[in-house]
């Protein structure tokens, strides 16, 4: 029997302008703690 519900990139593809409008990016910002008078370490937000 055939699965119908396989995902594959091709169905993916196909979706994906209608969901493109539902789906949230988070914005990332990079800050160094040395700006803040902390030891030198890279710290995504």
């Amino acid at each position: 029997m055939l699965n119908t519900r396989t995902i594959t990139r091709e169905r993916i593809a196909a979706v994906e302008p209608r969901i493109r409008p539902y789906i949230r990016h988070t914005p990332v910002m990079r800050v160094d703690m040395a700006d803040f008078g902390r030891p030198a370490f890279p710290v995504d937000l």
